[in-house]
C-alpha cells in the first residue's frame, strides 16, 4: 500500500479561455510523483466539504475568471484551509477569487497585466525556506500585478522589475491553522520545465503539507 499523500490540481480541461490545465497537469505530477498523488480534475465539486477533506494539499490552476463559485464550493475551500489545509495557487490559479471572502485567503486581487514578455525572477525574502539559496531565473510569462489586502502577515517569496518598479512574483501567509502560497509564473508550459521554478514550487509544496 502506498504511503503517499493526495493533491488536488484544480483547473479547466474545456471551460477555460486563457489557461487550460495541460500546461501544468503532467509536469507537476511528474515533479510530485515522488510523495504526492495528484487528482487533475475540472470538477470544481472537489472544493466541497464533504469532498475537500481527502487531500493533503490543494493546488489552483483554475481559468475561472468570469464565473462565481457555488457557496457550497466556497465555504469547502475557505474552512479547508482555515481548519490546516495547505492552498498553492499557480498563475490564474487566482481567478478562484470569485468571493471577497477568497480573494482575502489569496491575499491580492489581480488588477491586471503588461504583455507577456521576458522576466527576471528574483528571490527576495532570501531567508525563508521556499526561496533560501535560489537564484534569480528568467522566464518568459504574464507580468501580473497585484493589489494586496490588509490584515495578513504576507511575506514577499520573489518579484520581478517591470517598467522600473518591483512587482510581486510569490508570496506566502497563514490563513487560519493553514497556510496560502502564490506562485506567478505559468501562463504556459514553459515555466513548468525550469528547473529553478520546478524547485520552488516542490518547496512550496513539501512547506504546505509539512514535509520541508
Amino acid at each position: 500500500m502506498s504511503n503517499k499523500g493526495k493533491a488536488l490540481v484544480l483547473g479547466d480541461y474545456t471551460n477555460f479561455k486563457y489557461h487550460q490545465l495541460p500546461n501544468m497537469d503532467l509536469p507537476v505530477t511528474d515533479l510530485l510523483r515522488d510523495f504526492l498523488e495528484t487528482v487533475c480534475t475540472e470538477d470544481y465539486d472537489q472544493l466541497r466539504a464533504e469532498n475537500i477533506g481527502q487531500y493533503d494539499l490543494v493546488i489552483s490552476y483554475t481559468d475561472c475568471w468570469r464565473r462565481e463559485l457555488p457557496d457550497e464550493q466556497v465555504q469547502g475551500l475557505l474552512g479547508y484551509v482555515r481548519n490546516g489545509g495547505g492552498l498553492l495557487v499557480i498563475h490564474s490559479g487566482i481567478s478562484l477569487q470569485t468571493s471577497d471572502e477568497l480573494m482575502r485567503m489569496m491575499g491580492a486581487r489581480l488588477n491586471g497585466h503588461p504583455p507577456y514578455g521576458i522576466l527576471e525572477i528574483r528571490p527576495v525574502a532570501t531567508g525563508h525556506e521556499i526561496v533560501r539559496d535560489i537564484e534569480p531565473f528568467t522566464v518568459t510569462d504574464e507580468p501580473y500585478q497585484f493589489d494586496f489586502v490588509d490584515g495578513l502577515e504576507t511575506t514577499i517569496l520573489l518579484d520581478y522589475e517591470y517598467d522600473g518598479k518591483q512587482w510581486p512574483a510569490g508570496w506566502t501567509h497563514p490563513f487560519g491553522e493553514g497556510r496560502v502560497v502564490y506562485l506567478m509564473n505559468g501562463h504556459d508550459g514553459s515555466p513548468f520545465f525550469h528547473p529553478t521554478y520546478r524547485e520552488i514550487i516542490l518547496r512550496s509544496v513539501k512547506a504546505l503539507t509539512g514535509n520541508l
